[in-house]
């Protein structure tokens, strides 16, 4: 692993910068789906019951109770309005791996604890920014089989990419800015 480690510090050094690294296939792909999907959630869990609801409630005498069609409103929404959320998170997420792996700073993280499960690795990490301040972190990594990850253990010293503005909040192992960004191809 140490040779993979290097490799990456010496790849990701020589590309010009801003790096040209862009995201893989999938993430297009799934940005289109969750995207088409909210649409479709928000016009036919909030939209519709919202429009037919509202002409009920306008031909029906005020009351103080919730009417069974209202509380069904309020849950749509609810459960509408958590997917959406949790979307763009998602895409906030995808959006800061591009700008990272195109215009942040490269360093060096030691990895701190490693703990797997089934689908998931857990990663303790420290690192230095510019300022010299340390940073320690955590990343939940996915594991794909589609692009399998390095085998991280304690001790290790592996590539990091922050943001050198804020470097506590934006900060990303190279091992899960991998999963994401390719190399764009020079047609």
């Amino acid at each position: 692993m140490a040779a993979e480690t290097e490799d990456a510090y010496d790849w990701l050094r020589s590309l010009p910068f801003p790096r040209p690294l862009v995201w893989r296939s999938y993430i297009y792909k799934r940005r289109l789906w969750y995207g088409f999907l909210c649409t479709v959630l928000l016009l036919s869990a909030v939209g519709i019951p919202l429009l037919f609801g509202l002409q009920q409630i306008q031909g029906q005498p005020s009351s103080d109770k919730l009417q069974p069609n209202q509380i069904a409103i309020y849950l749509g929404a609810l459960v509408v309005v958590s997917y959406v959320m949790f979307v763009y998170t998602l895409f906030r997420q995808y959006d800061d791996v591009k700008w990272l792996g195109q215009r942040g700073e490269i360093t060096e993280a030691n990895i701190l604890a490693v703990f797997r499960s089934q689908r998931k690795i857990f990663i303790g990490y420290r690192f230095w920014d510019k300022a010299g301040k340390e940073q320690e972190r955590e990343a939940v990594i996915d594991i794909d089989s589609n692009y399998p990850l390095p085998e991280l253990t304690s001790g290790m010293v592996v590539p990091l990419l922050y943001d050198p503005h804020k470097p506590e909040h934006r900060n990303y192992l190279w091992a899960e800015v991998s999963n994401y960004l390719v190399e764009k191809r020079r047609p």
